[in-house]
C-alpha cells in the first residue's frame, strides 16, 4: 500500500501532457478501448490465475461462490460493454475482492493512472467513520465551509453516501474481506477512489446533516491533484515522545518497511538507543502507536516485538518457507519492557504488521485499543506481477502463505482491540487523538505507578 501511494505522487510529477477533462471519460488510449471480446479473455485471465496460483483462493468464498461472481463479471461485460479502462477496471475488482486477500490487487498501467492524476478534477475532501456512518473530516479546498466539518456525510452530486462507500468497498481489497482496512484506506485517500468510480467533476454538490439535524448543501470546486495537500509521511525509522506526566513513553512506528540491511540496522539502532533510555527513566507505561502501520519486512518487526515479549518465542510457523532464523525460538532483548504496555490498533495494522499483533496478542502482552486491525496471524505474499493481455492491467498475485507460530487463532479473525475506541463529531470539528486521550485516562484508572 505505502508504494502504491507513493506512486501516486510519483506519477503526478510527470510530465503533464493532458488537459484537465470535465466532459465525462473515454479510453485514454487515443485508438480506443478493447473490445468485448478482449475483456472477456482478460477476466478469463484473471479468473483462472487467482484458481492456479493463490496459495488458498477459498479460504474466505468457496469455489462455487467465486465462479457465480465470474459469470456475474462476465455477464456485466456482454450486456454493459465497458467503454474505458476505469469501468472495466471495476468489474475486474468486483471479482478480484471477493478472494478476501488485501495483497491481491490490480493495477492501471502507468500511462492511464498519469492520466487520472494529471487530466481530471478529484473531490477535495476527507472523510471520518464512526459507527459505519460517513463524516466529513476535512474540506480541503475551501476555508468557507467549515460548517461542514465533524457533519454526516449526506450525499454527493445526488448520490446518497451510503450507496457511495457501498461502490468503493466493493473494489478494495482487504484480508478477511474486513471493512477495518478498507475503511482505514478511504479515510486517507477517499477522493482517489471516488475519482476511480464516479469520474471528475468541476464541481460537486456535497449535502450534510448538521448537529440540529438539518440537511444542508453546499458547492465546492474540484480540485487537480496537484492542488490537493497530500501528506505523504516520510519513513523514519520510529519517533519517540517522553510524557512525564504518565509516567509512559510513547513510541510512534509508522511502517516496517526496512528492507535492505542498512535500513535494518538503522531501525535496530534506533530501537536499542531509545529502549535503553526507557529502561533507564524506570518509567513503568509504554505506548506503541502502530495506526497506519501497513507492514513491512518481517524482520524489522521481529526488531521490535524482541524489546516487548517477556518470554522466549517462536514468530513463523514450520510452514513457512524461508526466514529461518524466524522459525527459531527467539530470544528477548537485554533491554525488554517489562512495564505496562499500551497497543493502539487502526485498520491500517496489515500484513508484518497484523503477524506482529498476533504474537503479542497469544502471548497476552499488552492491552490493544482502538479499531480492528486490518491483518492478522496469516496473510499471503511472495507475489507475482501478471500483465494481462489486452487492457496491460497488472494483477499482482500471492503465491505463499506467511503465518505466524499461535496456535489456535483463526485465519478469518482479524485482531480485535480490548477497547474499542470510537470517535466523535465533536472531536473531528476540534481535531482531537481521541484514542491517545482515552489511553491517557486508562493510565491514570489503573495508576501511573
Amino acid at each position: 500500500m505505502k508504494k502504491f501511494l507513493s506512486f501516486l505522487i510519483l506519477a503526478v510529477t510527470a510530465i503533464n501532457i493532458f488537459s484537465i477533462e470535465t466532459d465525462g471519460r473515454k479510453a485514454v488510449l487515443e485508438n480506443g478501448w478493447i473490445d468485448k471480446t478482449s475483456m472477456q479473455e482478460d477476466l478469463c485471465q484473471v479468473y483462472s490465475e487467482i484458481i492456479d496460483k493463490h496459495p488458498d483462493p477459498f479460504a474466505n468464498i468457496s469455489e462455487g461462490e467465486f465462479t457465480e461472481q465470474y459469470h456475474i463479471c462476465q455477464k456485466e461485460i456482454e450486456e454493459y460493454g465497458p467503454e474505458n479502462e476505469f469501468e472495466f477496471y471495476r468489474i475486474l475488482k468486483k471479482l478480484i475482492t471477493k478472494i478476501g486477500d488485501g495483497h491481491l490487487d490490480l493495477s492501471f498501467p502507468g500511462y492511464v493512472t498519469s492520466y487520472m492524476l494529471q487530466s481530471e478534477y478529484f473531490i477535495p475532501i476527507r472523510i471520518k467513520f464512526i459507527s459505519d456512518e460517513v463524516f466529513i473530516s476535512d474540506l480541503i479546498s475551501s476555508e468557507n465551509n467549515l460548517q461542514a466539518v465533524g457533519c454526516r456525510l449526506v450525499s454527493i452530486n445526488g448520490i446518497e453516501a451510503g450507496e457511495i462507500i457501498g461502490s468503493l468497498c466493493e473494489i478494495i481489497s482487504s484480508d478477511s474481506n474486513g471493512k477495518w482496512m478498507k475503511y482505514f484506506i478511504l479515510e486517507r485517500i477517499f477522493f482517489y477512489y471516488y475519482n476511480l468510480i464516479y469520474g471528475g467533476k468541476s464541481e460537486f454538490a456535497i449535502e450534510y446533516e448538521n448537529a440540529d439535524g438539518e440537511i444542508c448543501e453546499i458547492q465546492i470546486e474540484g480540485m487537480s491533484y496537484r492542488e490537493i495537500v497530500f501528506e505523504e509521511k516520510t519513513n523514519t525509522a520510529v519517533d519517540i515522545s517522553e510524557l512525564p506526566e504518565l509516567n509512559a513513553f510513547m513510541i510512534k512506528v509508522e511502517s516496517f518497511s526496512f528492507y535492505t540491511p542498512e535500513e535494518l540496522e538503522e531501525f535496530e539502532n534506533a530501537l536499542e538507543k531509545y529502549f535503553k533510555k526507557i529502561e533507564e527513566s524506570k518509567y513503568e507505561n509504554l505506548i506503541i502507536d502502530l495506526r497506519g502501520n501497513m507492514g513491512g519486512a518481517p524482520h524489522a518487526s521481529n526488531a521490535l516485538l524482541r524489546y516487548l515479549m517477556p518470554r522466549k518465542y517462536v514468530y513463523f510457523s514450520d510452514l513457512v518457507q524461508g526466514y529461518g532464523d524466524l522459525r527459531d525460538e527467539i530470544i528477548p532483548h537485554e533491554y525488554t519492557f517489562r512495564g505496562n504496555l499500551y497497543l493502539i490498533i487502526d485498520g491500517g495494522c496489515f500484513s508484518s504488521t497484523g503477524h506482529f499483533l498476533s504474537i503479542l496478542k497469544y502471548h497476552n502482552a499488552g492491552i490493544f485499543i482502538g479499531k480492528t486491525s486490518g491483518g492478522g496471524f496469516s496473510c499471503n505474499d511472495g507475489r507475482t506481477e501478471i500483465t494481462l493481455g489486452y487492457s496491460l492491467m497488472r494483477l499482482s498475485l500471492p503465491t505463499r502463505t506467511y503465518a505466524t507460530d499461535v496456535n489456535g487463532q483463526k485465519s478469518d479473525l482479524l485482531i480485535e482491540p480490548d477497547y474499542i475506541v470510537e470517535t466523535t463529531p465533536e472531536d473531528i470539528k476540534a481535531k482531537k487523538d481521541t484514542v491517545f486521550d482515552f489511553v491517557s485516562e486508562l493510565i491514570n484508572e489503573n495508576g501511573k505507578m
